[in-house]
């Protein structure tokens, strides 16, 4: 049993899929939210940590890490690759200890599926098609590398059109890995 990272681009319905799939279960299902934890320790919300210096945002994902390291069960609801106003970033390709987990999962969706989401959402979110098709290779990548770092397997999961079908998945494997 253990930890299962959750991660998709923004606008895939990765938080809707895990609520959902945690709504499908009778066990409770803990949901671990690093960039809630950074915003935290940064004093700000998720929506600006994109904004804050780097090096703060790098000292706070180190103090995240030593609290996730901690957890031994639950949905780490993540980024694989996150963007911020320096470029992108791998979380998980950094040399600091992140912890334990069962198994990766990647929830995915096409490009114009995002975009029509991110058009719904008051959010600030890039709605450029090709910016958003360069996010999801990114995320690919970056679950790829999480994986293999951690030797662990990758899930990938489809979210364009049946939120259902797709929550039924990650409720499988969250009944799977989760105490």
């Amino acid at each position: 049993m253990g930890v299962v990272l959750v991660g998709g681009v923004h606008g895939v319905g990765k938080t809707t899929s895990i609520e959902s799939a945690r709504s499908m279960l009778t066990k409770e299902v803990p949901v671990l939210k690093g960039s809630e934890i950074m915003a935290r320790i940064l004093g700000v919300t998720t929506e600006d940590l994109p904004h804050v210096d780097p090096e703060r945002r790098n000292f706070a994902r180190q103090v995240m890490y030593d609290e996730l390291r901690l957890a031994t069960n639950g949905v780490r609801d993540c980024h694989y690759c996150t963007y911020s106003d320096t470029g992108y970033e791998f979380p998980f390709a950094t040399s600091a200890d992140i912890g334990r987990a069962a198994v990766a999962v990647l929830i995915e969706a096409s490009v114009d599926v995002v975009h029509g989401r991110r058009l719904s959402i008051a959010r600030r979110r890039p709605t450029d098609i090709a910016v958003i098709r360069e996010q999801i290779e990114l995320e690919r990548e970056g679950a790829d590398q999480a994986a293999r770092r951690l030797g662990i397997p990758l899930k990938i999961i489809n979210n364009d059109d049946d939120l259902q079908l797709a929550s039924s998945e990650l409720a499988t494997v969250f009944d799977a890995h989760i105490e």
